[in-house]
């Protein structure tokens, strides 16, 4: 037994980095935004709610992962921004 065993598929890494680069550019905006850290505090929920998804993607299938599994690694952090702002705008 190694110590250095891979407990999840290689295929994550890419959608994981992908991910990061979208994340923290657009967590960066959210904390410059001047509304008393309100948008930073939604997107701060939005990104534990996102990685506690992910989490669960990876644990459902941690040695194959099907393509929806990466592109919702990928990128669902795109449609959940753009619904955070939504739901900032129709709030106050």
């Amino acid at each position: 037994m190694s110590l250095t065993a891979n407990v999840l598929s290689p295929d994550y890494d890419r959608a994981v980095k992908v991910a990061l680069a979208l994340q923290l550019p657009t967590a960066a905006v959210a904390m410059m935004l001047l509304d008393g850290g309100q948008f930073a505090r939604l997107y701060g929920c939005l990104l534990a709610g996102f990685w506690i998804g992910a989490a669960m993607i990876a644990g459902r299938r941690p040695f194959s992962p099907r393509a929806m599994d990466l592109a919702v690694i990928r990128w669902g952090t795109a449609p959940l921004f753009a619904a955070a702002v939504v739901l900032r705008m129709l709030v106050g």
